[in-house]
């Protein structure tokens, strides 16, 4: 049974090549040999052993007279630590290793997590303070107008030079921005938190297509928020918008949002509504029950 001496080490190692070299085994017999294995273990289980002869024929289960008749061969093994005890050294060697080993595992597992913690909240630290921080706001152009230059000439252009594409607009992406979060707060009657990749997808957006403008925006993001297919409904964020700008146009209309039309069911049925209402006309055609009148069913 295992006691607090040696709580989180059950096993040692065994080298059966080195045992079975060792010149004191060599000499033993199979009896000497199972009471030499049998100490062992317990002095791994329990320390030290006790020196007294009696006590350790008790151990291995011998007579007194048997064990004296084995320990000859045995005590070499083991060295006297006195207080009347003994113990085998390389035993002992290998308890002070496993718990060198133990004790270096529990310090780095401490520092490790250490570590982990700490990037855990320099990572929540920076999200509440982007969360917290305000958004962004077109910056006004205060600069001074630059002077209309004179059309150039054919002596001043140059065949190999290419023209540049048109840059974006000034404040593109902050209107896009708001364009998005007026429609979500119309639309979910709550204001619509930016992610930490929002604004950097949606510049790229305006740099992939440098024409798009805040009413496109607008109506993309009504279509959005108005999908009901699966894929849509999960991704209702600035992201998808700004990603899926060109596949946006071809989501199907929200099936709630049509009117569904109403058709007169079989002759028999229409028969039975001539008996109390009199006779319909054109019985058996589709008939939008959201724009007819009355009148025109029943006259």
């Amino acid at each position: 049974m295992r006691n607090g001496r040696n709580p989180k080490s059950p096993a040692f190692q065994f080298y059966p090549g080195d045992y079975l070299s060792d010149r004191n085994v060599v000499a033993m017999t199979m009896e000497e040999r199972g009471v030499h294995l049998t100490l062992l273990c317990s002095q791994w289980i329990d320390g030290p052993l006790p020196a007294d002869p009696a006590k350790l024929a008790r151990l291995v289960h011998l007579t007194p007279e048997a064990f004296a008749r084995v320990w000859p061969a045995v005590s070499p093994c083991f060295d006297v630590l006195g207080e009347g005890t003994i113990a085998n050294g390389r035993m002992e060697r290998e308890r002070a290793f496993q718990a060198e080993g133990r004790e270096r595992r529990i310090e780095a597992s401490k520092i490790a997590t250490e570590a982990r913690l700490a990037k855990e909240c320099d990572s929540n630290r920076a999200r509440i303070e982007h969360e917290s921080s305000p958004p962004l706001s077109p910056t006004p152009d205060t600069r001074s107008p630059t002077p209309q230059a004179l059309p150039p000439t054919p002596e001043t252009l140059s065949p190999a030079k290419k023209s540049r594409a048109p840059r974006a607009p000034s404040g593109a992406v902050q209107e896009i921005i708001a364009a998005w979060q007026e429609e979500f707060r119309a639309h979910e009657g709550e204001p619509y938190v930016l992610a930490p990749g929002d604004a950097s997808n949606v510049a790229a957006l305006v740099k992939r297509a440098p024409t798009v403008t805040a009413q496109d925006a607008r109506t993309r993001a009504q279509t959005l928020l108005r999908a009901t297919d699966a894929f849509w409904l999960t991704n209702r964020n600035l992201r998808t918008l700004a990603t899926r700008w060109s596949d946006i146009p071809s989501i199907p209309a929200s099936e709630a949002a049509k009117p569904k039309p109403f058709k007169l069911a079989h002759e028999k049925t229409g028969d039975a509504i001539d008996a109390v209402f009199g006779k319909l006309p054109d019985r058996g055609r589709v008939v939008d029950v959201h724009t007819v009148k009355p009148k025109e069913l029943y006259p």
